[in-house]
This record gives C-alpha cells, structure tokens and sequence, in this order.
C-alpha cells in the first residue's frame, strides 16, 4: 500500500532537507562537545586546585569550548534557515501540485468536492504536514544521532557503561516512542478528522443561517457545534495526558540509565586517574541525551494527525487516473452524427441503471430534445457524450468513431456545452466570455450579448465588457446568468452542442428572442437539449423522452 506523504515532492527539495540535516547534526554534536568539555574542564580544575589530581593545560579545552560554543550558535542559526525554508519550499511545491491536479480533473469529480471542505485541505491540512519533517523527523533523528555519539565516545573510556547502559538506553527509548505513537493512533486520527468537519459545519451554518432562522434551528445547530468542541476538547486533554505519560516515562527511564551509569562510575573510579572528569562529563552528556528524547513520543504521536492530514490531500490527487481521463489520440472525425449502441449505465453498482441496452443515433446536423423527469439520466446522457463518465457496457461514437478513442482536449475543442448550473467567475464581463474564444474582440463579445439579449443589460454597465462581476456572479438575477452562458456559448466554435436546460430562469418574451438567436446559431450543428419544456425550446428534429 502507498504511503499517504508519498504526495510529498521530497525530490525536489532533498538538497535543502539534506543541508538542514547535516547543519542539525553538527549544531547538536557541538552542543554535546560544549557539554563534555565543560563538564570535565570543571571537574578536572577543581579537583586540580584540590590536589586530587595534577595540573592541566586549560588553555586547550578552553579553546576548544569556545570554539564549541560559536559553532553550536551558528550551525543552529543556518539549520533553522535551511530547514525552514525547504519546509516552505516543500508545501508551496505541495500546493501548487494539489492546485494543479485539482484543474486537471473533470467537472464530475470537482461537482463531488465540498467547497470549504476542499479549501482547509488546500490550507490546514498542508500546513499540518510541516510537522512531517520539522516535528517528527528531525527531532527523532537529532535524538537517535545524540545518543549514538554519546555511546561511542563513553565506549573509548568505558565500554561496560556504553554496551549495558546507555545501549539498553537507546532501545528503550525507541520502544517508548513506538508505544506512544501506537497507543494515541485511533484517538489522534478521530481528532485530526474531526477538526475539518467542525469546520465545514461551522462554514455550512454560515451560509445557511437564514434558512436556520427561518426554521427555528438556530438553537439546535448552536447545541449540536457546541457538543461537537466539547467532543474535540475531551480527545485534546485525553491525547495531551498521553503527551505528558510519554515525556515523563522517557525522562524516568533517562534518569535512572544516569543514576545506574554515576553508580557504575564511581565504583571505577581511581586516584590515580583522571576518572573524575570524564564522569562529570558522562552525566552532562546524558542530561542533553535525556532532554533530546523528551519531545519524541509525543511528536510520534501527532504524526497520526499528519497521516490524517496526507490521507486527505492525497485523495485531491488521484493515485490512478480519472475513468474521463484522456486516452485516445484519433483525429476528429469529418461526420457529426452521434451514436448509442448498446450502451449500460449505472453511478455504482448497487443503483439502479439508468441506461440499460440503450440505442440511439443522431444524424449529422439534427437537434435532438431529451425530456423527462428528474434523475431520469437527461444530463448524465450529456456527460456520457463528454466522457466525463463511462459506460460499464456499449459504445457511444462521433462520425464512427468510438470517443474513447478521441482525445480529451479535442472532444472539450469541438463540443459546445452549456451546464444546467453554468459557473461564472469574479472577472470582468469580457473576462467570463473569453473563456470560449481567447482571442475575441470587443465587437464579438458585444455580438454574442446582443444575441443573447443583454444589449439593454450591457448598455447599462457603467464600463461596459470590462465590468467587473461579482463572485458566481451573484450581482446578476438568473434570467441574466443564464443569458451571459449563453453568449459564451455563442462565442465557441463547437459543432456538437450539448445544452442543459437553456431556456431555465428565463421569461416568455425573452425565451422568444432568445430561441430565434439560439436556431440561427444552431443551424448545421449537431445538437442534444436536455429540457423539461421541450414546448418551450427551438424547434427539432427528434424528441427522446426517458424513464
């Protein structure tokens, strides 16, 4: 099974995380030499001045503290540098890849996305995954590399100390970690999936607070959140007394390592050796060991939350490719008719079908009105054509041609679709329509509203195409939603057209206008409409009704 941070592009940042490794590893090296030195230069100096040894040289280890000291302070400088800015680095290149993947997919796949939902991943989850590198991997790995160095210095002086204390130390200290990080997995994962969904209920009530007023829910939402943080608070404290188990196990079982290793000392200990200062030195040593394992357990453990987090930026990048991702490269077809044969469809398996041995053939030029009842499959017929989804069985063609052999960029270049929902951007007015045709002018934006009957509309605009809209466009009324979609529409060069709904939001006087614009542009295209209203659209050749 692939590892959920396996989202995370390490290669291109393994330079800079190996810098901040190399600059950790040195700055706690030198702490653990400015420790030793000072540690046996002051033993060492008072048993000197107390005659219990013979004179030092205090020049050298004095030299060689200093020296320590401004290597530890720069060497810690440059790794908070190097390691915070590949961690930066690391989650931009991280959101950028997300962003990327995310307009890469179909609409079918974005539809099922919750839109604050998607937005903490983007931001809280990503951010969370900072602790991957900063608050698991390098403590540990700083911990692991103190206590292997430690052992190989006291094992030139003591090898009883190193090999039956301080490496039974280690393993204990490993043992507890991976205790931790097991005992809080469940508990820490139900936390970091319950802060997005607070959120997301949180945002919910937000834009829901009307209709929660409206229906006497407000008091009962307000009780459900409130339980909801209570919930989240009591999974805090329980994982924060986890914390401070861990922390306080991993300092018992340090300290006590210290107090077997100061006994076993003292009964080596000879007058006629310089043993006193090394072991002075040994149980500085094992403090800055003892503190370097503090932070682990509990730093294990939260790397459950950090799963969580990779878990759900992960699933906004598809491990295999989506079933409408392109995979043909035949060139379009000369003929336009449109083909079912066939065809079986169902969202899942456990639904029921919506297309079961279905037929259909379109000629070349014809308009096609599908009718029916909701969730009958009029816009999943829409969505079969596009490949946005797939049929379990049959074949659906253009001119002959299987579509799945087409590719993807060539069917969305010559078919013309029109959403039940149509999306509109905060952008200009000429901003939404270029969508269609990058390249138009200002004379073709204003033709295609004039066929869509918003000259009046764009007459009143206070700098006309260059109009800013708001965000979904919710500074315009339905009618002149769907009538700005439609001039997008006009602008493509589509010659299949698939339209959902066109005529929805729209009154009688300018449903008229608008069918006379909507039949002269239609004329030798191929089109589908989807409509409850088939009354109501331009005239055509052939009616479908399903369900």
């Amino acid at each position: 099974m692939k590892s959920p941070f396996s989202i995370l592009p390490l290669r291109e940042r393994w330079p800079s995380l190996l810098l901040g490794l190399s600059l950790l590893s040195l700055t706690l090296v030198s702490g653990l030499a400015l420790l030793l030195l000072s540690g046996w230069f002051i033993t060492a100096s008072a048993m000197a001045g107390l005659g219990l040894i013979g004179m030092i040289n205090i020049f050298t280890p004095g030299a060689a503290i200093r020296m320590a000291a401004l290597t530890r302070t720069v060497a810690r400088y440059a790794e908070r540098l190097a390691t915070h800015s590949a961690t930066l680095g690391l989650l931009t290149s991280l959101r950028m890849e997300v962003f990327s993947s995310l307009i890469r997919q179909p609409a079918l796949f974005l539809e099922q996305l919750q839109r604050g939902d998607t937005l903490n991943r983007l931001t809280a989850d990503i951010d969370t995954l900072d602790h991957v590198y900063l608050g698991v991997f390098q403590p540990a790995a700083g911990a692991l590399l103190l206590t292997l160095v430690t052992i190989a210095l006291v094992a030139i002086t003591s090898p009883v100390i190193a090999l039956g204390v301080l490496l039974p130390l280690l393993l204990m200290n490993v043992l507890i970690v991976a205790v931790c990080h097991r005992a809080g997995r469940k508990l820490s994962k139900k936390q970091a999936l319950a802060y997005p969904q607070l959120r997301q209920d949180v945002m919910n009530g937000l834009e829901a607070r009307l209709e929660l007023r409206a229906l006497g829910q407000v008091d009962r939402f307000a009780d459900r959140l409130e339980r909801r943080s209570n919930e989240l608070l009591a999974r805090g404290r329980r994982l924060a007394v986890l914390d401070a188990v861990g922390g306080a196990v991993v300092l018992l079982v340090n300290l006590t390592a210290l107090v077997i290793c100061l006994w076993t000392g003292l009964n080596q200990l000879e007058p006629s050796q310089a043993s006193g200062p090394l072991l002075a030195a040994l149980i500085l040593g094992l403090f800055a060991v003892s503190e370097a394992w503090l932070s682990v357990p509990a730093a294990w453990r939260r790397l459950n939350q950090s799963q969580v987090a990779a878990e759900r930026v992960s699933s906004l990048c598809p491990e295999k490719p989506d079933r409408s991702t392109p995979s043909g490269t035949v060139a379009w077809p000369a003929s336009r008719e449109l083909s079912f044969q066939h065809v079986r469809f169902a969202w899942a398996e456990h639904q029921p079908l919506l297309f079961d041995d279905f037929d259909l053939d379109l000629p070349a030029g014809h308009r096609l009105a599908v009718v029916g009842h909701s969730g009958c499959g009029k816009s999943t017929l829409l969505r079969l054509i596009m490949r946005q989804v797939r049929a379990q069985t049959g074949q659906i063609s253009i001119g002959g041609v299987n579509v799945e052999k087409l590719a993807q960029r060539t069917l969305y270049e010559k078919i013309a679709y029109l959403p039940q929902n149509p999306v509109l951007f905060r952008d200009t007015v000429a901003g939404n329509l270029c969508l269609a045709k990058e390249n138009a002018s200002d004379n073709d934006l204003i033709d295609a509203l004039e066929l869509a009957g918003l000259s009046d509309w764009l007459a009143g605009l206070p700098q006309g195409v260059n109009t800013w809209l708001d965000e979904a466009a919710a500074n315009l009324s339905g009618g002149e939603r769907r009538r700005l979609a439609i001039a997008r529409l006009f602008l493509s060069d589509g010659e299949i057209v698939l339209l959902d709904e066109p005529t929805a939001s729209l009154d009688d006087r300018t449903l008229g206008e608008l069918n006379q614009s909507l039949e002269r542009w239609l004329k030798g295209r191929t089109a589908v409409i989807v409509t409850h209203r088939a009354d109501r659209m331009v005239p055509v050749d052939h009616r479908l009704r399903l369900g």
